[in-house]
């Protein structure tokens, strides 16, 4: 599948391809949702999660290194 193929998803059409074929990787929080980063078909969506509501509010495909770095800034690894 391909980015545009993806984004041409109804929102249920992408939370079920996610739940089907996506590895979680990490998330984050920001001020209303819990972000879920996930990569599916080489590429990587972001699942924003409204807490509040307590539902997904948007499924987006992330097509920025700027998008990626707010993952990368949190990952820390130890050299023995």
């Amino acid at each position: 599948m391909t980015t545009l193929e993806f984004e041409q998803l109804a929102l249920d059409g992408r939370i079920d391809l996610l739940r089907r074929e996506a590895i979680y990787l990490m998330g984050r929080r920001n001020l209303l949702h819990n972000v879920f980063l996930y990569a599916v078909d080489g590429f990587y969506v972001e699942v924003f999660y409204h807490r509040e509501s307590n539902r997904i509010h948007n499924v987006e495909v992330i097509r920025t290194d700027e998008a990626l770095n707010i993952y990368l800034d949190n990952i820390q690894l130890e050299i023995a």
